[in-house]
């Protein structure tokens, strides 16, 4: 039997749970992450908020712009991880391996324990049902033969949405006309060298390999398979062990020129660092150290 993945995928996560703990914020335009007057970024947003244009990783200043009259909220992390363990108890009833993507996300394969298409359908509508009367939650969910599809499918319907994508016939009739950005690994950057050789959508892709292939090298090779529905990957669970790179860093709220400050800073942050890498027995063979100056350049 093939794999079957579900991709779960959690609507608002951060802003969802503060309307769930308080009624007075829903239908509002909720936005998790730094106040108005703060150096940061949206952490996250309602969908009322996303009408406005609002979105996750925007400067908040531009979001205040667009939303003066939003909730703006810091983003309480203890709760949020406390929320997530919650789910990952619930998703990992119904797999035999699960990857998390973020607190919020993650692919579960449910290939030996449902043993049929339709079984694991089940699996994945009780997901949904047991989030929304266990936790007050809601989520999407796509259901699909590989780890792609999976997640193209959870964003088809969202919020509270349900998709399944079980053929990869079924997953290229899906996207075959849309933006090549839908395939995974296809960045801004990507894109416009692809859009430039006059490669926009997945068809596109598919009648012209060869131009992919000579433009992309082992990347283009991996995208010509995908845009014909080849993805074999495995649900593989997170290890931290295997990360590649371990990072911390502080956006201050006001300019300094202060050396022995941010000496202090710095060292503090390296501490950080390194007990995350002795935990996991881990060492570096590099240290890369980034500052933003006050013109934000960085």
């Amino acid at each position: 039997m093939n794999q079957i993945i579900i991709h779960v995928d959690m609507d608002a996560f951060y802003a969802s749970v503060e309307m769930r703990d308080n009624p007075a914020l829903r239908g509002k335009p909720l936005i998790i992450g730094s106040l108005p007057h703060e150096r940061g970024v949206v952490a996250t947003c309602s969908y009322a908020a996303r009408k406005f244009g609002v979105h996750s990783a925007m400067n908040i200043k531009e979001a205040y712009r667009l939303c003066p009259d939003g909730v703006y909220m810091h983003p309480n992390f203890e709760k949020y991880r406390a929320i997530s363990a919650q789910l990952h108890d619930i998703w990992n009833t119904y797999a035999t391996a699960s990857e998390y993507i973020a607190l919020d996300e993650a692919y579960l394969d449910v290939t030996k324990k449902a043993g049929t298409w339709e079984k694991a359908c089940d699996f994945a509508r009780t997901i949904k049902e047991r989030t929304r009367n266990e936790l007050g939650l809601t989520c999407s969910i796509g259901i699909a033969y590989c780890k792609s599809a999976a997640k193209i499918a959870s964003e088809e319907k969202k919020p509270d949405g349900y998709f399944e994508i079980p053929t990869a016939e079924a997953f290229v009739r899906l996207i075959e006309d849309r933006d090549i950005r839908v395939l995974y690994t296809v960045g801004e950057k990507t894109a416009e060298k692809l859009h430039s050789f006059g490669i926009h959508t997945v068809r596109d892709m598919q009648q012209r390999r060869e131009d992919v292939l000579r433009l992309l090298g082992k990347q283009g090779q991996w995208l010509t398979q995908l845009a014909f529905g080849e993805d074999d990957r495995k649900v593989s669970p997170y290890k931290p062990e295997d990360a590649k790179s371990i990072s911390r860093e502080l956006t201050f709220q006001a300019d300094t020129e202060d050396y022995g400050f941010l000496r202090d800073v710095l060292f503090l942050l390296s501490m950080s660092v390194e007990r995350r890498a002795k935990r996991v027995n881990l060492y570096g063979e590099g240290v890369t150290l980034k500052l933003t100056y006050s013109d934000m350049k960085t």
